[in-house]
């Protein structure tokens, strides 16, 4: 990890999300990290939040260079 990088999160979803839910859920964790953000300032790196299903992971995972590949061989389960 170096100090300018952010953090990523991909989220797999049992079933491929209509695109207004994807945003929505989307925008729900990024209203609420940047409110943390500002109670915290040990949270002020950036975050990107990826939302795929579970066949379009199996599909990618994989694959070397793309963000799912990278989350398959060094993500952390939570």
């Amino acid at each position: 990890f170096r100090e300018d990088s952010d953090y990523d999160i991909l989220v797999v979803t049992e079933k491929k999300l209509e695109k207004n839910c994807k945003y929505d859920f989307i925008t729900g964790i990024l209203r609420n990290w940047a409110a943390l953000r500002i109670l915290d300032e040990k949270y002020n790196f950036d975050l990107d939040i990826i939302v795929v299903n579970k066949e379009t992971f199996e599909l990618y995972k994989n694959t070397i260079g793309d963000v799912i590949g990278f989350a398959n061989l060094e993500g952390i389960a939570i």
